[in-house]
């Protein structure tokens, strides 16, 4: 493969791509120098040269990641001007349910790396701020924020196998969101 020329920012950012990519394609045991540097098609020393080591490689990657993540989330919440809350949080869950979006959230935790490093931004209380609606306790809203978010990232890891043994389609997603919002914000239903 020809070299081509990038500068650094651009060298630092292909690698970074590259880099998730194989996280979430083929998971963490993919995530080498070696393996990155072939994706991006620069030398192993290339990819030290930019990260220095493996270690610093996932750092870089965490930081990029969780902001991305934190973002994702805040950008479908703020995209709801004239939609209900229900409908606001169903889009949520839908993409944090995205099994791509686990198998990088697994690696995070897996390699004792906080998935939501924001408390100087608040990311999460924020999404949560912009739920509750006037005269509602805000840890109330927190604490159904939490099950939301544990429960997709749960889902986006085991939900197709948890589907399947249950005898629930693929399309059952959905259902299982709507389902969850209904519980939680309209309380539970009648027993049949």
């Amino acid at each position: 493969m020809p070299r081509r020329r990038r500068s650094a920012a651009e060298a630092r950012a292909e690698i970074l791509t590259a880099a998730e990519h194989l996280l979430t394609t083929e998971g963490p045991s993919a995530l080498t120098l070696k393996r990155v540097a072939q994706e991006v098609g620069i030398s192993h020393p290339g990819v030290l040269h930019h990260f220095r080591s493996v270690d610093l490689l996932g750092q870089a990657l965490h930081a990029r990641l969780s902001v991305q993540i934190r973002d994702d989330l805040l950008g479908l919440f703020q995209q709801t001007e004239g939609v209900d809350r229900v409908e606001a949080m169903q889009r949520a869950m839908d993409a944090l349910s995205d099994p791509k979006k686990g198998r990088l959230l697994a690696w995070l935790v897996s390699t004792g790396r906080d998935p939501f490093p924001d408390a100087a931004d608040a990311g999460l209380r924020r999404v949560a701020e912009a739920l509750t609606p006037p005269g509602e306790d805000p840890s109330e809203v927190r604490y159904k924020l939490m099950l939301v978010v544990l429960s997709m990232v749960g889902e986006s890891l085991v939900g197709d196998a948890v589907r399947l043994r249950l005898g629930l389609g693929e399309t059952e997603a959905g259902g299982f969101h709507r389902w969850l919002l209904g519980q939680l914000l309209t309380g539970p239903t009648p027993a049949r």
